[in-house]
């Protein structure tokens, strides 16, 4: 008896299980049906909506062919030339070397930077020998394009520094200025940053130096630190606090360095939002297609006006402006402002031709002295065009016949 009890206990078990797997095969199959209908019609879907695309897109292309010729039509039509203009030059190779002359503590500065710093670079050469092609991107927001540049208008004018504030400093020079700048931009190049982290620097630095003075063993500390602040602020990579001390042989600890950023930042009231000149040279930069000689050389152009204490008070959309003038004119000899230049840049030609002349004569001799030869060593590379040596050569063949008209 106990034995056939047990026998029915498992057969009724054994019919469980089966039961409950054929109903569960049962209801795969039935999922599998549903999911087989599902596809025939995502597929009958698809090919429905790819009819509309086509029809859409052709629809599309020829909206688009129509505005690129009537966009092609205004730009023919606002292509006017404008009066030309000349330069002066007063840069003789003769007078270079005497036009920045260094004071007994500026040289003791040149020598303790040259001595005390580990920035000697190896400049690679890169192919740039592909143009890309100019794409309109969306993200761009081309649409609130005069909205954003009209706003950048009114900021790099509360964001100017007093070009004056030399004056109330006791220690701390215009020449000495210069030779910081020129060892912050081998600093800059040395660890690959954006151009808008040196404008940015160099901005807090001279807003720094307008509100309060300091002693020249701390002038290049705070150089270090505005450059840790503008790579914070624009870069994606930052460098490490330690490799800014290695920078200066450990002149500067880790501390100090964190209290100097402190100071500056709480000075300028965390107000770092300085639209530089590399906002604006970009927008120009559509007035001639993007040309790359014109923006390479406007590029060295507008990088050694940091070296000046002559541009302190100009707005950086008008000394990118400026630079883009004088760049057309050293390539092309090209002295034409037309209406597209006027509306990217914001300015009539008659503005920007002092500028031009301030570049020539005060910005260049210091690139072209031997004491500053970071800017001139860095676009003489294949990768920036050689263009510091291009104007070099336009220098020499200016006063060439200069020289030529005055024995006339």
């Amino acid at each position: 008896m106990v034995a056939d009890i047990k026998r029915n206990s498992l057969l009724s078990n054994y019919k469980k299980r089966f039961s409950s797997i054929s109903s569960s095969s049962q209801e795969e199959r039935k999922e599998e049906e549903k999911k087989e209908k599902e596809n025939n019609i995502l597929q009958k879907n698809n090919k429905n909506f790819d009819k509309q695309n086509d029809n859409s897109f052709k629809a599309i292309n020829v909206n688009t062919n129509e505005s690129f010729q009537k966009s092609n039509s205004l730009i023919s039509s606002t292509s006017t030339l404008l009066n030309s203009f000349s330069f002066q030059s007063s840069c003789h190779p003769s007078t270079i070397e005497k036009a920045w002359t260094t004071t007994d503590k500026e040289k003791s500065f040149i020598h303790y930077l040259k001595t005390n710093t580990s920035t000697n670079i190896s400049v690679t050469t890169t192919d740039s020998s592909k143009t890309k092609k100019v794409v309109y991107d969306p993200i761009s927001l081309s649409e609130y394009s005069s909205d954003i540049f009209n706003y950048m208008k009114e900021l790099e004018v509360k964001m100017l520094p007093d070009p004056n504030y030399i004056k109330h400093q006791q220690e701390i020079t215009w020449n000495a200025r210069t030779i910081l700048i020129n060892w912050i931009a081998e600093v800059h190049w040395k660890f690959r940053m954006q151009p808008e982290t040196l404008y940015l620097t160099i901005n807090i630095i001279d807003r720094f130096l307008s509100i309060k003075s300091i002693k020249l063993n701390k002038f290049q500390l705070l150089g270090l630190c505005s450059l840790l602040i503008s790579a914070k602020y624009e870069e994606m990579v930052v460098p490490s606090i330690k490799d800014l001390v290695y920078m200066v042989n450990h002149m500067y600890t880790h501390e100090e360095i964190i209290q100097a950023e402190r100071c500056v930042l709480v000075l300028l009231g965390f107000d770092l939002g300085y639209p530089g000149p590399m906002n604006f040279l970009r927008r120009i930069s559509k007035a001639d297609g993007y040309n790359t000689k014109t923006r390479t050389m406007a590029k060295y152009l507008i990088e050694i006006t940091l070296l000046d204490e002559h541009f302190l008070n100009c707005p950086p959309s008008l000394v990118a402006s400026a630079a883009v003038l004088l760049a057309r004119k050293i390539l092309f000899n090209d002295q034409n402002w037309n209406k597209l230049f006027i509306y990217y840049s914001g300015y009539h030609e008659h503005l920007l031709i002092p500028v031009a002349q301030n570049i020539i004569n005060y910005a260049l001799p210091k690139a072209e002295h031997s004491q500053l030869p970071f800017f001139k060593k860095k676009y003489s590379i294949d990768s920036f065009k050689k263009v510091s040596l291009y104007v070099s050569n336009w220098i020499k063949n200016q006063c060439a016949m200069e020289k030529s008209k005055e024995k006339k």
